[in-house]
C-alpha cells in the first residue's frame, strides 16, 4: 500500500531557489500527497514568491508562517506538527529534487517496513568555481553510490521519515538552529532502536555556488555544533583540547584533496581552514564574553601574520597541479619560526596587556596539532 507523505520544504531567505524547489516537488513521478511550506521569517520576498505559487496550484499545497526567524530545526518542527502525511518528506530549498526521487525514497521504506527514515544523495550541480569545487569535495551530503544500511546520519538535505517515529524521539532540537539537528536526531533515533537507509538513487541536486570565504563560513558552521554541545566556548581552558579535533578536520580535508588531486585554488582553502576556524571561535568567545573582544582582534592579527608567514615558506603558489604535493611535503620537514613576544608585537602592533600570554597559551596545542601531520607545520614557538 503507497505512505501518504507531506513534502515539507523550509524556507528562509531562499528567493532565488523557492519556485525552482516547489516545481520539482510537483513534477515528482510519484507525486507527494500533500507539500507543505514553512515560512522561518524570511524577508526577501520568498513567502510572498511561495505563496503565490501555491495558488496558482490550487492543489494540495499550503504554507504556513514563523513571523519571526525560529531556525532550520523549528521549521522542521513545524512541519511535523502541521503535517497531514503519515509519512514527511524534506528536500532543502536550494535543491532540486530529480523527477525520481521521493519515488526511490518510497520505494525503500516501501521494501522494508520496519524502517523509521530514509536519506537520498546530494549532489553538487556547479563544481567549477573553487569554492564550489572545495564544498562538492569536503562538504558532500551524500555517503556514496551504494546502498548504506544504518549510515551515521541522513543528511537532512533530502530525507522521508516516519512522523511518528521522529515525533516520539522528541522532533528536531531547536536549540541546534540551522545546523547538526540531522545528526543529532539520527542518534536519537538509533537510541530508541529504530533503523534508517540511505538510498544512493533517490537524487536531489544542489543549486548553490560558493566563494572561498563563504565556503569556509559553511564548513565552520557544520564543524561548531561539536564546540557547542562540548562547551568548548566558555573560556580559553576550555577551548584549548578542542584544537586537536579542529587540526584532525583540518587533516582529513587535506587527504582528501591529496587523494583527489585538488588544485592549489581548491587546496589552499582546505589549508586555511584551521585558522580560519580558530579565528571564528576567537570572536565568537569575544562576543560571548569568554575572551576580551580586544585581545580576540589582536590574537586573531597574529596568528594570520605567523600562518602567512610559515606557509609563504613552502612556496606552493609556484607548483602547479598535483605535483605540488612535493612541495607540500618538503615544507613538513622539522621547521621553527621563532618568535619571542618583541617579534610577536612586532607582527601584530601593539597589544593589550596580556594579550602576548593569551597567545602563548594556544601556541602549545597548535604546535602539537601542526606537528601530528599536518602539511605544511608551520612550527611557532615563544622564545
Amino acid at each position: 500500500m503507497p505512505l501518504t507523505i507531506t513534502a515539507t520544504v523550509p524556507v528562509y531567505r531562499v528567493k532565488k531557489y523557492i519556485v525552482g524547489c516547489l516545481e520539482a516537488l510537483a513534477a515528482q513521478g510519484r507525486p507527494p500527497d500533500e507539500i507543505l511550506v514553512v515560512d522561518d521569517g524570511s524577508d526577501d520576498g520568498s513567502a510572498d514568491l511561495a505563496s503565490a505559487w501555491i495558488r496558482a496550484q490550487g492543489g494540495a499545497a499550503r504554507i504556513v508562517f514563523h513571523g519571526v526567524n525560529r531556525g532550520l530545526a523549528q521549521a522542521r518542527n513545524t512541519a511535523l506538527a502541521e503535517a497531514r502525511g503519515d509519512w514527511v518528506a524534506s528536500v532543502d530549498t536550494d535543491a532540486l529534487a530529480d523527477p525520481g526521487w521521493l519515488g526511490a525514497l518510497e520505494a525503500a521504506a516501501l521494501a522494508d517496513p520496519g524502517l523509521s527514515g530514509v536519506g537520498g544523495r546530494l549532489l553538487e550541480a556547479y563544481r567549477e568555481a573553487p569554492g564550489d569545487a572545495w564544498r562538492a569535495l569536503h562538504l558532500a551530503q551524500h555517503w556514496g553510490e551504494d546502498p548504506v544500511a544504518n549510515p551515521p546520519f541522513l543528511y537532512g538535505s533530502g530525507t522521508l521519515y516516519r512522523r511518528d517515529h521522529l515525533l516520539a524521539v522528541g522532533g528536531y532540537d531547536a536549540s541546534l538552529r540551522t545546523n547538526y539537528e540531522d545528526v543529532d536526531v539520527c542518534r536519537r533515533l538509533y537510541a530508541a532502536g529504530r533503523r534508517l537507509a540511505y538510498v544512493p538513487g533517490a537524487l536531489a541536486f544542489h543549486q548553490r555556488r560558493d566563494t572561498p570565504s563563504t565556503v569556509l563560513e559553511t564548513a565552520w558552521r557544520w564543524i561548531k555544533p561539536n564546540a557547542e554541545l562540548g562547551g568548548r566556548y566558555r573560556g580559553p581552558d576550555t577551548y584549548r583540547p578542542y584544537l586537536g579535533f579542529l587540526a584532525g578536520q583540518a587533516l582529513r580535508h587535506l587527504g582528501q584533496d591529496r587523494g583527489a588531486g585538488s588544485p592549489w585554488p581548491v587546496l589552499r582553502l582546505s589549508l586555511a581552514l584551521l585558522p580560519y576556524c580558530i579565528l571564528k571561535d576567537l570572536e565568537l568567545m569575544g562576543q560571548r564574553g569568554g575572551l576580551d573582544s580586544e585581545a580576540v582582534r589582536q590574537t586573531g592579527l597574529g596568528l594570520a601574520a605567523l600562518v602567512r608567514a610559515s606557509w609563504g615558506r613552502a612556496r606552493l603558489e609556484d607548483a602547479p597541479g598535483p605535483e605540488f604535493w612535493p612541495t607540500i611535503e618538503a615544507a613538513a620537514e622539522p621547521r621553527e619560526l621563532s618568535l619571542d613576544e618583541a617579534g610577536f608585537r612586532g607582527l601584530c602592533g601593539a597589544l593589550p596587556k596580556g594579550d602576548a600570554a593569551l597567545w602563548a597559551g594556544f601556541l602549545g596545542p597548535w604546535n602539537e596539532c601542526l606537528l601530528a601531520g599536518l602539511a605544511p607545520r608551520p612550527a611557532l614557538k615563544v622564545a
